[in-house]
């Protein structure tokens, strides 16, 4: 049987450069695996929206059955942390066979078990290494203070997180706001005195796409 020869080449000079691109293909599958840790919530260490929603669109043609899985999971876990069901939440989260939840969804019920005052639920999130408080997510505080408009709620949402070591003076990456420019925003007088007891900073200046400046 005749060899695949290059032309103008041989045969060893074309096994050679084909191991080369096998060895390269596996280096950079490597390089994009991201290092797997033993939560089922949070199966990957330093993981990014950015890059776990490039793996997630890549799935979806090379295993749209599994994409459906992911997705599936992460919308029934985000309405059971709406609704508070703790023990169903959890044992959803240690029973699926889904390969990771999205952090676009973790996010989410992150935020709905905080103003629903489901506090388990946001404790066991943060148990299994949600980084709430890195500067590349949504900050929930953020979040929460524009969607309730209750200040005795909003008050027990700032002392949760502050205990859990968010900083009072996170500033949104996406319009540098603070947690006190938002509460401004929707006037939310007792958050706001409340905020300013805990330590916010009243100087920090942010000018909006309608340069109004806080």
């Amino acid at each position: 049987m005749a060899l695949r020869t290059f032309q103008g080449g041989d045969s060893d000079n074309y096994y050679e450069s084909e191991r080369k691109v096998e060895i390269s293909q596996v280096e950079c599958s490597r390089e994009e695996q991201p290092v797997r840790s033993t939560s089922k919530l949070l199966p990957f260490l330093s993981d990014s929206l950015e890059k776990q929603l490039k793996r997630f669109s890549s799935l979806r043609y090379k295993q749209p059955e599994e994409a459906k899985l992911i997705y599936d999971t992460g919308e029934i876990l985000v309405a059971l942390a709406s609704d508070g069901k703790y023990g169903k939440f959890r044992s959803t989260v240690e029973s699926t066979e889904a390969l990771e939840i999205l952090l676009f969804h973790i996010n989410k019920m992150f935020i709905q078990s905080l103003i629903g005052g489901y506090l388990m639920i946001s404790n066991y999130i943060m148990q299994c290494g949600y980084p709430f408080r890195s500067l590349s997510l949504p900050p929930a505080l953020h979040a929460c203070l524009s969607l309730v408009d209750d200040d005795a709620r909003s008050k027990e949402i700032i002392e949760f997180l502050v205990r859990k070591g968010f900083d009072i003076n996170h500033q949104d990456s996406r319009n540098w706001c603070t947690p006190l420019h938002v509460a401004v925003k929707y006037q939310l007088v007792e958050t706001v005195q409340y905020l300013l007891y805990k330590g916010s900073f009243a100087l920090i200046k942010i000018t909006t796409t309608l340069n109004f400046t806080f």
